[in-house]
């Protein structure tokens, strides 16, 4: 098990290399109320990940993420739908894990100022970026920019996952066609394998450079955060948020699905804390509402 630690400055430079993915849209409005929505755009199906090695943290108290609370940090569409298979933008990336910051960790490093020409400071995303980029988790382009709406490719979004882990310096063994040694997201992408974070699909490739799907992206953190959810230890369907295109029980992502919509309560089915067990819906977080009570703390 690998140390925690808080991101630091080294990781300031992710950004000023990331190569941005194939698909762009602009936000919906669902942002803007406080919901992480993402984009309705279509993918082809994931292949199954690999299995992971559950990772717990073992010094929650040096790690900037909260592990022991399991709210949602997703939020379906009005639709009834939360669309696994669309794709996630870089500013609701920065919004996620700003809200699953520990309180610690966040009044240290809150702040609402950057230097990026597209992130106006009155964006509902303004805050969450600021505050990670001064964390040093992310960071913008070499042009200024730090393009909100753009989605986040599987190779940033590891790179971005893979930080949070102290002494995660594994050596890329070439196990991945499209992944080259010398290419900026290698050892990003050898340190999620060997944390248990990622995995390639079946052709034997990684597919860096392609948008990130929801349900992809929810894996991975839930996994970062050492969540284990089983589809055999959820609640009833009439206990949890629902949705009407995640209800094949037999999908690789339907546990994932639900662990990042619902808030819940939870007990640990064995003493290494690799499965979960549902034990109470909780309601559900206004974050507009503790988004305001964060800024008026820590804002000036």
């Amino acid at each position: 098990m690998r140390k925690l630690r808080y991101l630091t400055s080294i990781v300031l430079a992710l950004a000023l290399v990331l190569s941005l993915g194939t698909a762009a849209f602009a936000a919906d409005a669902g942002g803007i109320t406080g919901e992480i929505t993402g984009g309705s755009e279509d993918f082809r199906d994931p292949v199954v990940p690999d299995t992971p090695v559950i990772v717990v943290p073992v010094e929650e108290d040096e790690f900037p993420l909260n592990t022991e609370d399991h709210f949602g940090y997703i939020v379906g569409y009005e639709d009834g739908t939360v669309r696994p298979q669309g794709n996630i933008t870089r500013a609701e990336v920065a919004t996620i894990f700003y809200r699953l910051l520990t309180d610690e960790a966040r009044e240290e490093f809150w702040s609402d100022k950057n230097d990026f020409k597209d992130v106006a400071p009155n964006a509902w995303y303004n805050t969450a970026v600021s505050t990670l980029c001064n964390m040093g988790v992310l960071g913008g382009y070499e042009d200024g920019t730090f393009h909100p709406d753009s989605s986040i490719t599987r190779a940033e979004f590891t790179k971005i996952a893979t930080g949070f882990f102290a002494e995660a310096d594994a050596a890329y063994d070439g196990s991945f066609s499209d992944v080259r040694a010398n290419d900026w997201f290698a050892s990003a992408v050898a340190n999620g394998v060997e944390l248990g974070l990622v995995g390639g699909y079946e052709d034997g490739t990684f597919l860096p450079n392609n948008s990130i799907t929801r349900a992809e992206a929810c894996t991975i953190v839930n996994r970062t955060l050492g969540r284990a959810p089983h589809v055999d230890h959820l609640l009833p369907a009439d206990e949890m948020n629902v949705w009407s295109d995640n209800a094949d029980t037999g999908a690789w992502y339907y546990a994932a699905i639900q662990e990042a919509t619902n808030n819940h309560d939870y007990d640990w089915l064995d003493e290494d804390e690799e499965t979960e067990e549902w034990t109470e819906k909780l309601p559900e977080l206004n974050w507009s509402a503790l988004e305001a009570e964060w800024a008026g703390a820590y804002g000036d």
